[in-house]
């Protein structure tokens, strides 16, 4: 998109048509390189089009990782200066690039930080990260105004000031998904929350249960957890009906903490099933909720 970009649009776009649609490949091909430098590290960075006879670029070495992420830092500032702020619902802006950018450096700073011990680079991440972060804030278009469940249980998100960037859905256009094909209750599955999963959540003094202050945070019981945990843990896994919390029965579990267990309170309606050979998927327990006839 770059090579057809400069070679065969420069002199068919304005100036700002032309700097914006720049911006959006050049977003995207960071975008890129930064998820390929999450998963590999050194990867070879290519920053134009290769063809297939091109065996020595093709079978080229590892760039280093600190080269390939200056260039998709390169890539992410000329995106945050030259893409739209507006290009209509749906559709990238600068606002988009900006949450995006201050992902990607505030991984790529704490990946500095704390693995390759590179404190200056961290910094330079973390600046950016911070100035891309900022960039949203001073907007004043975004901003945490819903709770957890009525934003994750909504079915449109148009005019909600918590999404940067969303989907509509709309089935007369065939614009739809498939998570309720997920949950059937006539087709068993062998995932469902562990204690891998529980202990992922932090608790209300924004600490890990292993470390947190709080007297009963490491007490796994659900009533405790719905105390000590962070809010979105209960919006998860609680219904709210009649003012009252009231436990969702297909999610309700307690969790064995000297076995690390997921135990279901209604047996009847659950199972746990030993899933051989996949602890490494699971975490622990290597047990997942099953739903059964009642």
């Amino acid at each position: 998109m770059k090579d057809r970009i400069t070679q065969l649009m420069a002199d068919k776009l304005t100036d700002e048509q032309y700097r914006h649609w720049l911006g959006i490949a050049r977003f995207f091909h960071a975008l890129e390189y930064a998820r390929l430098v999450n998963v590999f590290g050194d990867v070879p960075y290519y920053n134009h089009e290769i063809h297939r006879d091109e065996l020595n670029e093709i079978y080229k070495d590892r760039t280093p990782r600190n080269e390939v992420m200056d260039s998709v830092f390169s890539d992410f500032k000329y995106a945050m200066q030259n893409v739209r702020l507006n290009d209509g619902a749906q559709n990238v802006n600068r606002y988009v690039v900006a949450a995006f950018v201050s992902r990607w450096a505030l991984f790529e700073g704490s990946w500095q930080k704390y693995n390759h011990q590179d404190n200056e680079r961290a910094k330079a991440c973390f600046k950016l990260a911070t100035e891309a972060a900022q960039m949203i804030i001073d907007s004043g278009k975004y901003g945490i105004a819903t709770d957890f469940r009525s934003l994750f249980g909504s079915t449109n998100l148009s005019d909600s000031k918590d999404c940067i960037l969303y989907r509509k859905y709309d089935a007369e256009q065939g614009v739809t998904h498939c998570v309720a094909s997920y949950c059937l209750p006539s087709n068993p599955t062998d995932l469902g929350p562990n204690l891998d999963l529980i202990k992922a959540f932090i608790c209300n003094d924004g600490k890990d249960w292993n470390s947190t202050t709080m007297a009963a945070a490491k007490d796994f019981t659900l009533d405790s957890l719905i105390k000590t945990r962070d809010p979105r843990f209960g919006s998860h896994l609680l219904l709210q009906a009649n003012g009252e919390c009231q436990k969702l029965r297909t999610i309700c579990y307690e969790v064995h903490s000297t076995f690390g267990l997921v135990l279901p309170q209604h047996r009847r309606r659950y199972a746990c099933t030993r899933i051989p050979g996949r602890q490494e998927r699971y975490g622990l327990s290597r047990y997942a909720l099953r739903r059964s006839a009642a």
